[in-house]
């Protein structure tokens, strides 16, 4: 899989839209993410973007 100049795979919004769909985060326009929400995103991004390393 090759990554781009930001070392994300280069089917980054595919995994994105499926991490935010996966893991229910919802961004509210007033306040971002939650904290617990950043935490959810980050340990599935970090999972995705490894995976296509492997």
């Amino acid at each position: 899989m090759a990554f781009d100049k930001n070392w994300r795979p280069e089917d980054w919004p595919q995994r994105k839209a499926n991490i935010i769909t996966e893991t229910g985060v919802v961004f509210s326009p007033s306040a971002g993410y939650s904290k617990e929400d950043k935490d959810k995103f980050m340990e599935a991004a970090a999972s995705s973007v490894l995976a296509a390393l492997a």
